[in-house]
């Protein structure tokens, strides 16, 4: 019998089973693409055009609810209590639970403007409508930070300490006094559209026209990774270890944001948001044009994953299992051997 103590901690690594992810597609039952997703920790709520919200506790079931707007919704966000979804023709919803919803009013978004993404910045909810931004503590009364000095911004992304918006013709601008004023950042090449941009906790990651990724850590210096694809990718979503890029006909992964695989190939699917629940990935967009689709991998876990070798398990493990640990230590040399669920 061996016995085990804990004898430090490890850095966490991210292991083989999201390296090897498959993915499965899913019918939400709705003949409308779909064009954002959250999870609020229960349930995913899903948007897409022409009205529509979905919510499932898993992604397999779904159920249609009544927003009470027809217009297209472009996004959607949850901070913890409460979800915003925004769209078309400067639409601006609330719901704390995903079934119910109340439309709100924004007089600083112009008649007609479209409202292309909301995100929860920390304390704040900022939503991005081409040349401004606007923020709201509430949800319910917004106001225009400043105008971007840009023609089209097409996602923000709050790192802790600044925002970094991203848009037409590989436009990246960044901010630390709340908006207030804004530096364009030099130095990327081409003159392709950003359409998604994310901070993972380590580093942001923006995705868009002809396959274009960019990866920074701070905002101010950019890298271009390649993504093995020329098509346009509309979104990102994930984790410091875990990333998921999607978009026209493909839907790639990655470990680090600088390395990606191609993991769906359909030239049919329009991909547009996802977002990870802890358990799974879930993207959603449109198979075909006309109709909703989801896609849904399994979320690894972090740590080591370790098997003991039969027959020397300790007395509190049985045979061959598997441990999820941040370190362990053999008291007499035997060591742990590397494994992964079969």
């Amino acid at each position: 019998m061996i016995s085990t103590r804990i004898l430090l901690s490890v850095c966490l690594l991210a292991i083989g089973s999201f390296a090897q992810q498959s993915w499965t597609q899913r019918n939400p039952g709705t003949v409308q693409p779909l064009q954002g997703v959250a999870w609020m920790g229960t349930q995913l709520v899903a948007v897409g055009n022409r009205g529509t919200v979905l919510t499932s506790p898993d992604a397999i079931t779904w159920t249609s609810r009544s927003p009470g707007t027809s217009r297209g919704l472009l996004g959607v966000a949850w901070n913890g209590s409460l979800l915003v979804a925004v769209g078309d023709s400067g639409t601006i919803l609330t719901s704390a639970n995903g079934i119910n919803w109340t439309a709100r009013s924004s007089t600083a978004t112009a008649a007609g403007t479209s409202i292309m993404g909301v995100t929860w910045a920390g304390s704040r909810w900022v939503m991005t409508s081409f040349d401004t931004l606007r923020t709201s503590q509430d949800g319910t009364n917004w106001t225009t930070v400043k105008s971007i000095p840009t023609s089209n911004c097409y996602s923000v992304a709050w790192t802790g300490t600044q925002w970094v918006a991203v848009g037409r013709a590989s436009k990246v601008l960044r901010t630390s006094d709340n908006g207030a004023t804004w530096g364009s950042v030099s130095g990327i090449s081409g003159n392709r559209d950003l359409y998604s941009v994310m901070w993972t906790g380590s580093q942001l990651v923006a995705v868009g026209a002809s396959g274009l990724i960019l990866t920074s850590p701070d905002g101010s210096v950019w890298a271009e990774r390649n993504s093995g694809t020329t098509q346009t990718l509309y979104g990102v979503t994930g984790s410091s270890s875990q990333l998921v890029a999607m978009g026209t006909g493909v839907l790639l992964t990655s470990t680090d944001g600088i390395t990606w695989i191609q993991r769906v190939s359909t030239a049919s699917l329009l991909l547009a948001g996802g977002a990870p629940t802890g358990s799974q990935f879930v993207v959603v967009g449109s198979d075909g044009g006309n109709t909703g689709t989801v896609f849904t991998a399994p979320q690894s876990g972090t740590g080591i994953l370790l098997q003991w070798k039969t027959g020397h398990s300790p007395a509190w493990h049985s045979p061959g299992a598997y441990m999820l640990l941040k370190g362990i230590y053999s008291a007499d040399g035997r060591k742990p051997t590397l494994g992964f669920p079969r």
